[in-house]
C-alpha cells in the first residue's frame, strides 16, 4: 500500500511538472506574439517613404523612440524564438527524423 502512495505522489509531482511546462511554454509563446506584431508594426512604420507617402514626418514620428522598440523587440523575438525551439527539440528531432525517414 505504501508503494502505491509513492507511485500516485511521484504521478502528481509529474503532473505538476507538466503543468509548469505547459505555463512557461504558454508565457514564451505570448511573449513571442507581443515581440512579433511590435517589431512588425515599427517595421512597418519604418518602411523607407511611408511616412512620406502618408503626409508624415519622421519628427512627428519620433523615429528614435520607434527605432529603439523595434530594436529590442527583435532582438527579445529572436531570443525567445531559440527558448521555443529548445524547448520543442525532441518533438522538432522526432518529426525530421520522420519525414526523412530515418
Amino acid at each position: 500500500m505504501k508503494g502505491v502512495r509513492n507511485d500516485r505522489k511521484i504521478r502528481h509531482n509529474g503532473l505538476k511538472s507538466e503543468m509548469k511546462r505547459k505555463d512557461i511554454n504558454y508565457s514564451i509563446d505570448m511573449a513571442m506574439l507581443l515581440s512579433f506584431i511590435l517589431c512588425g508594426i515599427t517595421g512597418i512604420i519604418k518602411w523607407p517613404g511611408l511616412a512620406y507617402s502618408l503626409g508624415l514626418d519622421y519628427q512627428s514620428l519620433n523615429i528614435g523612440v520607434i527605432t529603439l522598440i523595434h530594436d529590442w523587440s527583435g532582438l527579445a523575438l529572436c531570443i525567445l524564438s531559440m527558448m521555443h525551439v529548445i524547448m520543442h527539440r525532441k518533438w522538432l528531432v522526432t518529426m525530421t527524423r520522420r519525414k526523412l525517414r530515418i
